[in-house]
C-alpha cells in the first residue's frame, strides 16, 4: 500500500467538490479494511482516526509496517 499526506485546512471540503462520487465508511477498531491479495479498486482517505498497516507471515508472525493518520491516503 502507498500513502500520501495532503496538507491544508479545507481538505474535506476540497474532496467533496473535486470527486464525482464518494463513499464515507466508518470502520471499528480492529476491523480489516483491505487484505493482501484483494483487488484494489479504491483510493482511501483518512478523515478521522488512524489506520495501522500490518503484515502476517505464513508462519503466523505479525509486524506493523506503518501507521497512517488524518489527511493520509492509501490504496
Amino acid at each position: 500500500m502507498r500513502s500520501r499526506r495532503r496538507s491544508g485546512s479545507d481538505t474535506p471540503g476540497f474532496f467533496a467538490r473535486a470527486l464525482p462520487s464518494k463513499k464515507i465508511k466508518e470502520f471499528q477498531t480492529g476491523e480489516t479494511i483491505i487484505s493482501q491479495g484483494e483487488d484494489c479498486t479504491d483510493v482511501h482517505y483518512i478523515e478521522k482516526g488512524v489506520v495501522k498497516l500490518t503484515l502476517v507471515s505464513n508462519r503466523g508472525k505479525g509486524a506493523v509496517l506503518g501507521i497512517l493518520g488524518e489527511g493520509d491516503f492509501f490504496w
